[in-house]
């Protein structure tokens, strides 16, 4: 499920239960709403919390962003109101149409890059790849040809076996920032009795 799929379910339960200001009151809170939306999406905890964040981040953009806290606990806010700016919300971060899609579903929280193990992701100049098992027989990506990655943090890899995942779309550059770069390695001149028989 991605963020516009969780704000229209957070306002479907808000309809059906009632929405509250706070906890003292009858219906549910907001907050409360939004856990059990994505408390079941199967995903690991931290991807969980990242498109908890994300939600509350989609809402907090589409209504008065310098005063989200004071609107959502506003005694005087409405229901419908509430109902209102998380549909909007939810169209806001609905997957356009169009070829240009970034695809959210794709990297956006709760996606399916949020599930690579970050130590094995590589991005050079936005190009997303992933470092996969050296195990032999299979396919391998770029047909087996080896890369030598230098990642700023200073790790340092060679895989046989990477595959790219494409260019990460400017809307998620900042959740998936260049981490690393290719290393040419210098040529070594053969030995006279290289390539001999």
């Amino acid at each position: 499920m991605n963020v516009s799929g969780i704000l229209i379910a957070v306002a479907d339960r808000i309809g059906h239960e009632g929405w509250a200001a706070s906890h003292q009151q009858p219906g549910i809170v907001l907050s409360d709403a939004v856990a059990i939306e994505v408390r079941d999406v199967p995903v690991s905890d931290a991807v969980r919390a990242e498109l908890q964040a994300a939600t509350f981040g989609a809402l907090r953009r589409h209504t008065w962003p310098s005063t989200f806290n004071d609107w959502l606990h506003a005694p005087e806010r409405t229901q419908a109101e509430v109902i209102a700016a998380l549909h909007e919300a939810a169209k806001a971060e609905a997957i356009p149409s169009e070829p240009e899609n970034d695809m959210p579903w794709f990297w956006g929280p709760g996606g399916e890059r949020g599930l690579d193990d970050p130590a094995k992701r590589v991005v050079v100049n936005g190009e997303h790849y992933l470092i996969c098992g050296d195990e032999t027989g299979g396919f391998r990506g770029y047909g087996g040809r080896r890369f030598d990655i230098e990642f700023f943090d200073g790790r340092t890899a060679t895989t046989r076996n990477l595959w790219c995942q494409g260019t990460i779309p400017p809307r998620w550059r900042d959740r998936y920032p260049d981490n690393a770069r290719f290393v040419t390695r210098a040529k070594t001149t053969p030995t006279p009795t290289e390539g001999h028989r």
